[in-house]
């Protein structure tokens, strides 16, 4: 079910993510004008964030990505999503705190680089490959017995 998220685990896992962007431009009268950073993210955190995009359009029971966190007692919050033990989470809400990371970005630049650099985001895609396996696993086992 989540394939088209964790194929970007090799990437995620082995890029940098993302670099912050000048905080000065030369001006057209050569000298260096204030401009707000920016970050210049890698090609996989930003196919992985459209990918993200694109599955929570295709998955609307997981866009309410904020209830589906406070249902875990998970904030919407860096620290709070930070330590969240996905080991004990399902796929739904380990695609909420993605989704989370990805719509927090909007409102705050360097959100997920922040996700990304302090290895949420690999474990979060390593969770949700997890739960593929464990379902593709569950399959076999019916199919064998039928």
């Amino acid at each position: 079910m989540f394939e088209t998220l964790t194929c970007y685990i090799s990437q995620i896992d082995t890029e940098k993510a993302g670099n912050w962007g000048p905080d000065h431009v030369t001006g057209k009268n050569g000298k260096d004008e204030p401009v707000m950073p920016f970050v210049i993210y890698s090609s996989g955190i930003k196919k992985l964030a459209e990918a993200v995009g694109t599955f929570a359009m295709e998955h609307p029971e997981c866009k309410s990505y904020d209830d589906i966190l406070a249902q875990s007692n998970i904030k919407w919050a860096e620290d709070s999503m930070e330590k969240a033990d996905v080991s004990k989470l399902d796929g739904k809400t380990v695609f909420a705190l993605i989704l989370g990371a990805c719509r927090a970005e909007r409102f705050c630049d360097g959100v997920l680089l922040y996700f990304a650099e302090s290895g949420c985001l690999s474990r979060w895609l390593h969770r949700l490959k997890e739960i593929d396996e464990q379902n593709k696993e569950s399959e076999d086992r019916v199919h064998d017995k039928v």
